[in-house]
Formats: C-alpha cells, structure tokens, sequence
C-alpha cells in the first residue's frame, strides 16, 4: 500500500506537537473516575483528521470525537494520545495510533513513539516494521517457547474500580505462570513490543476498539497470534485481547480462563 508513508507522517506530525506539549504541561480533564483527557489529546486528533482527510476520502473515528461506531466499509481509526496518565506525568511512555480498516478489521496500520523516535507501521500481508532514524527495519515477535520462560505486558482498565475481579484473577494467573509482569499504561505500545520481540504476550481487559487496532496488525504482520481470551480470531470491538508470539499462547489462554472460572464474554 503506498499509502503507508502518508499515514505514518500523519502520525509523525501529530507526534511533533505532542512532544512540545509533553515538555511544557498540560491541563488535565476527567471523562471519567480514572479516564483523562487534555488539550493535547483534542489536538493532536484535529491534526490527523486534517491530515488524513487531505490525502483520503474515509471517514475518521477518533477516541475524542467519537459518537458512534459503524464498522464497514473502509475508515481510520485513530487514537491521538494512546498513554494520557503518563503523558500527563511525563512519563515518556504514549504513542499516536492509525488503523486503516475494512469493516471489522485493520488493513493497515500506524503507532508512533515520540520520546523514543520510532514508527511502528504494518500493511496486512506486507510485515511489520520500525522505522528508527529513516531506516526501516523488519520486525518479528519472540522465540520464547515456554510461558515459564516468558515476560508479559498488561494494562489496567479504567473501569478497574468497578470491575477488578477478571484483573484480579489474571494477574495471579500470570504472576504464578509468566517469569515477569510489567505494565507500561499504552496498549498500543505494549503490542508493538510484543510485535518486536520484547515482550512475549500481552493481555488486557476492557478496551476500546482504537487502543487495539494498529496494534494488532503489527503483531499478526510481525508472525505473531491475536485473539480475544476465548481464543477466537480477534477484532479491535472486542473488549479482550490476548497478543503473543504464538508459543505460548494456548498456554496463557489456559490459565487465565482457569483463574477466571472459564472464558469470559467477548
């Protein structure tokens, strides 16, 4: 898809203002008990739209704008500022996200790291790559064969105050099971290091379909496996997502449903 370099300078022109925003501070808003959301979320979306919708003729659903979701045809999805509590921290940890769809799935898809000056970018059935000082690299998932021997990802919800229970029970699923946890507060990122081969597998509760999108791609264009905690294909309006290198997924599916009493909803 040639495309692909307009999307990722979308991303990357959104990236640029953000990193001055990040330096400066921001003021903070609540859209919900633990969910935040400031002006450099809200611009940093007006510069995608405005890009995106300069090069094509698809509509754009945005995590700021968003009223209402019909998956079909062909559209973005777009996340401005995957990461809002470290970002309002100034914890380096938050990424722009891009996913060209085709009704329920991405077909190609964009992540942009700021702070750490890279793109992550996948086209389906093209790869998935990182871009790192205009050098693009191809990227593949881990090796790693045995959950025991695996470092995992996850993320808390922002109804974790009301619905803790799942969360609970996977993390003492994968504290007992995994070699180490970690937790980052981007979605985004975290599946694109799963996709790169630094993390082994991620898991989380209680998305939305623009923390997940580019994010999926990249790991199934980096080899890896994608579904949802009942091991079916995954799309981003799932709530669930497990993402792993393949191995060890069965294994990870397992016990979390073992600690859950059972495959949750979808």
């Amino acid at each position: 898809m040639k495309d692909i370099e307009t999307i990722i300078e979308a991303a990357e022109e959104a990236g640029t203002y953000l990193k001055k925003m990040f330096r400066r501070g921001v003021q903070v808003r609540k859209k919900g008990a633990i969910d935040l959301v400031t002006d450099a979320d809200v611009n940093s979306e007006t510069i995608l739209i405005k890009r995106l919708k300069d090069h094509f003729p698809y509509p754009i659903i945005g995590e700021e704008t968003a009223t209402n979701i019909a998956a079909s045809g062909t559209y973005f999805l777009v996340d401005p500022l995957d990461g809002t509590t470290n970002f309002t921290r100034r914890i380096p940890f938050y990424a722009v996200s891009i996913a060209l769809m085709d009704g329920l799935y991405p077909v190609a898809a964009v992540v942009h790291l700021p702070e750490f000056k890279e793109t992550y970018f996948a086209i389906k059935e093209g790869g998935a790559y990182v871009k790192k000082k205009d050098q693009k690299i191809r990227i593949s998932v881990s090796n790693t064969e045995l959950l025991s021997d695996s470092v995992l990802a996850t993320g808390f919800p922002y109804d974790v105050w009301s619905n803790y229970q799942p969360v609970l029970a996977s993390l003492k699923a994968m504290l007992t099971g995994a070699r180490a946890l970690r937790r980052f507060g981007s979605a985004a990122i975290d599946l694109c290091l799963v996709a790169n081969g630094i993390f082994d597998g991620y898991f989380e509760f209680s998305l939305k379909p623009w923390d997940t999108a580019a994010g999926a791609l990249i790991v199934e264009e980096a080899g890896g496996r994608v579904t949802n905690l009942k091991g079916e294909r995954f799309n981003p309006f799932m709530k669930e997502i497990a993402a792993t290198n393949g191995k060890i997924h069965d294994d990870l599916l397992k016990r979390i449903n073992k600690e859950l009493g059972g495959p949750p909803a979808g």
